[in-house]
């Protein structure tokens, strides 16, 4: 039973290979699931290797880079002739998309946009093409902003930060003139005076159980 499952995962692994995610396309969502043959799987989590979540990671980036170039392409015909009816459904659609899969995929700015947008379209019949133009631009900058590549140093390799001037000033030094301050601990006081006091009845202050009496600070 278990070569079978391996078998199995092997085989939908090949396929999504094969054939480029469609992430419209849940059965295919499925099958990208499973790790390339070969990949070693952590015991907790077989389909979590860290090359597998890059490979998605990557498959993400290339569907949002698509819907952005999709949702230029709408920006300028509602700004030339306004958003439609259709244009609205298909906006509202993938905007609905993308709200989920945005956060799965650590990209919530996009989630937000897409869901304002969505809800924009879907709770407000008469919102005018305006509102929907300057929703759109928000999340298609979303989109791109999750699209730029990010700058990466291999190890040892990164720039040291630059010092930056002091939050504060430096702590002042005492003075070794200056007179230290003895506390004398009692049952009922507690005396702080700079110099040694005359306590009464008690030879050592740790051992004190009477009156406590302070000289002059």
């Amino acid at each position: 039973e278990h070569l079978l499952k391996e078998q199995d995962r092997a085989a939908a692994a090949q396929i999504a290979c094969a054939k480029p995610l469609d992430w419209d396309d849940p059965v295919t969502e499925v099958l990208s699931l499973s790790p390339l043959p070969g990949e070693r799987c952590p015991s907790c989590c077989p389909m979590l290797t860290p090359f597998f979540l890059d490979r998605v990671r990557a498959t993400y980036l290339s569907y949002l880079a698509a819907q952005k170039q999709h949702f230029d392409g709408l920006a300028l015909t509602a700004w030339q002739s306004g958003v439609p009816t259709e244009v609205r459904q298909d906006l509202r659609d993938r905007a609905h998309k993308l709200a989920g899969n945005g956060d799965t995929h650590g990209f919530h700015a996009v989630s937000q946009t897409a869901r304002a947008l969505e809800d924009a379209l879907e709770w407000l019949p008469g919102v005018d093409d305006a509102e929907v133009s300057d929703l759109l631009r928000e999340l298609i900058a979303a989109c791109q902003a999750a699209c730029a590549p990010q700058t990466t140093f291999p190890p040892g390799t990164a720039p040291e930060p630059v010092p930056g001037p002091p939050s504060e000033a430096p702590a002042m030094r005492v003075s070794p003139r200056r007179q230290h301050v003895l506390i004398v601990s009692c049952r009922r006081a507690l005396v702080r005076r700079s110099r040694v006091a005359m306590v009464t009845g008690c030879p050592r202050p740790s051992g004190c159980m009477g009156k406590a009496k302070a000289g002059p600070l």
